[in-house]
């Protein structure tokens, strides 16, 4: 399934449920859950559908369920995708909270799940969303429904009182000819130095993997790029991307967007000519998370070979102002280093 399938979402049912904040030692505050599934309008429906579009359709991640994890919501998510007619959510949905709630420790905000049952193109389609409310924004539960309104987390999201960090959706692979299981939206993910990129959500929560292993996808982007820079002949600009292309990808960030690199790196002349390389190298993924451990040792340098077999090497792998390419005509360049000279040796 594509990101851009999404917008066929026709949502059928909503279930909230808050989850509030506490700690590992207290346990006193409860979820506070829904007994049956919100009343929608179709002004309702349309909204979820679209805040869940534009959500996923940004920045998301390809995600597979992770065949040995302790989170229980790959099954739940399987079984209620794999029925029909579909099986009654208020309960499914509820163990999905209580897991939320088990397994949060007390650094993790209250939070609201907002559960979507819904189809695309007549497959069913399951959607879990986190959200994270001010603590001073109020959700209660109409006692005599015996529902949280879904009106009142719109209000919520509307007035920015909530802030949305996390999206999933989920679908049967057989139904849309997938390899993989859904995507995820999680704006907190983390670089880590010996676990690559963790997410509470994605990998504790969801019970998910991504798609690819982040190192090769990572590795694979750099070199793809690299070896498109290399086919520039205005050597002024070559040296340019490949400071771009070390500057982008040792940037403090979880993930690499490959349509963000294009708009803000490449000169327009040029972003055609990239997509049609990546194409021709099959390289196809967009936006997933970063992890930089198998192309450390390219990152933290930029060395520029003449053919007079002078050779500037900056070890920050960032040039910047440090030296000045200048086209001096007839495939000449002159390279301006200005500074100190801190060491002169043989």
């Amino acid at each position: 399934m594509n990101k851009t399938d999404i917008s066929l979402m026709i949502i059928s049912k909503i279930i909230v449920h808050d989850v509030p904040k506490h700690s590992k030692e207290d346990t006193s505050p409860k979820v506070d859950y829904s007994d049956r599934e919100s009343n929608l309008t179709p002004d309702l429906k349309i909204f979820f559908k679209d805040k869940l579009t534009e959500i996923i359709s940004k920045r998301s991640f390809k995600v597979v369920f992770n065949p040995t994890t302790q989170s229980p919501v790959p099954e739940i998510i399987t079984h209620l995708n794999a029925r029909n007619p579909r099986v009654n959510m208020v309960h499914p949905s509820k163990e999905l909270a209580k897991y939320l709630y088990d397994i949060q420790k007390g650094n993790n905000p209250a939070g609201i799940v907002v559960a979507i049952e819904g189809t695309i193109r007549n497959n069913n389609v399951i959607s879990i969303m986190k959200l994270e409310r001010d603590e001073g924004a109020q959700l209660k539960k109409n006692q005599r429904s015996h529902f949280i309104d879904i009106v009142k987390v719109k209000d919520l999201m509307l007035t920015k009182k909530t802030k949305l960090y996390k999206a999933s959706i989920f679908f049967k692979r057989s139904d849309f000819n997938s390899d993989f299981d859904g995507y995820v939206t999680d704006n907190q993910i983390l670089p880590t130095s010996h676990l690559g990129v963790a997410s509470f959500f994605i990998h504790d929560y969801l019970g998910c993997n991504f798609y690819d292993d982040t190192r090769i996808s990572t590795k694979k982007f750099f070199e793809v790029t690299r070896d498109y820079i290399t086919t520039i002949e205005d050597p002024i600009k070559k040296a340019k991307y490949f400071e771009h292309l070390i500057s982008y990808a040792s940037m403090p960030r979880s993930y690499i967007d490959t349509k963000e690199f294009i708009r803000d790196y490449l000169e327009e002349d040029d972003r055609q000519h990239y997509e049609d390389f990546l194409e021709n190298r099959e390289f196809t993924l967009e936006y997933f998370a970063k992890d930089t451990e198998l192309i450390d040792t390219h990152i933290h340098k930029i060395m520029i070979d003449f053919e007079n077999d002078v050779q500037i090497i900056s070890k920050k792998g960032d040039l910047g102002n440090k030296v000045k390419l200048s086209d001096e005509g007839d495939g000449l360049t002159k390279a301006e280093v200005i500074s100190k000279i801190k060491q002169v040796s043989s």
